[in-house]
């Protein structure tokens, strides 16, 4: 049993109620029933994620901290912004300062270089923090690049996130981050990593197996591997890995998509 919420990329791309059950030819097992029951996530809220996923290289550090301050229920936060050009400062304090009801009292100190702050302790800004905001982002990402290979392939693809899954008997429930499905029956998972405390790999070749998209129609998205890293994962656990250097997470979606079409 899933519930998702799901969005119509061809011909019409707008959230809408779905009833369904898929059942997955070319071994494919997994069955689809659900309903966009979720929260609206507002677009300025969208917009925002995307702005930190781009920044993903200067400011992935500091959401980390960021959430060592959650768990530890600690307001107060300073960063150091030593060792950082003129305008990455500018790009990094500007982030924060457009992080509305995550952050206050932002304020930088010229002469010792330090980012001054006081996190919101509510269980949304948490949830966004600890990393809602990269789902929110490669949501709006993949929204994107199934909208051009929708025109490019005429093909019709859904896209569902936050989806519960089952097999068509029924058994090993599991939950993916994003599922892509196409008009004509194939369904590609992907899952989203954005710290460095995961390293439970194999799992995910455990549960690929099961519903038959390794090892060609799951990827793993995680900002923290290293490229090397990205390509020692998917030789050993026989599933697509990629970052977020350069657009090697658009390359590696696209292939995996038009490897079927």
């Amino acid at each position: 049993m899933i519930k998702a919420s799901a969005l119509t990329l061809c011909p019409v791309a707008e959230s809408k109620e779905m009833n369904l059950a898929i059942f997955r030819q070319n071994n494919q097992n997994i069955v689809i029933d659900g309903s966009s029951k979720e929260s609206i996530i507002p677009l300025g809220v969208e917009n925002l994620a995307y702005k930190l996923m781009i920044n993903d290289s200067l400011i992935k550090d500091f959401i980390i901290c960021l959430r060592e301050n959650y768990k530890s229920k600690r307001e107060d936060f300073h960063f150091s912004l030593a060792g950082k050009t003129d305008e990455e400062k500018k790009i990094i304090i500007g982030l924060f300062e457009e992080l509305y009801g995550i952050v206050s009292l932002i304020h930088y100190c010229p002469e010792c270089q330090m980012l001054n702050g006081r996190i919101v302790l509510s269980s949304k800004a948490q949830m966004f923090i600890l990393g809602q905001y990269m789902e929110l982002a490669i949501y709006k990402q993949v929204k994107d690049i199934l909208a051009s290979l929708s025109d490019k392939h005429n093909k019709k693809f859904d896209l569902y996130r936050n989806v519960k899954v089952s097999t068509k008997e029924g058994k090993l429930k599991n939950e993916f981050d994003l599922v892509i499905e196409s008009e004509d029956g194939l369904i590609w998972v992907i899952e989203v990593k954005s710290g460095r405390c995961f390293r439970d790999f194999h799992q995910y070749t455990v549960v690929g197996r099961t519903y038959g998209i390794v090892p060609d129609r799951f990827l793993l998205v995680d900002n923290c591997l290293t490229s090397e890293q990205c390509e020692m994962t998917q030789y050993f656990c026989d599933y697509l890995v990629c970052n977020l250097e350069k657009d090697s997470f658009s390359e590696k979606l696209i292939s995996m998509i038009e490897k079927d079409m």
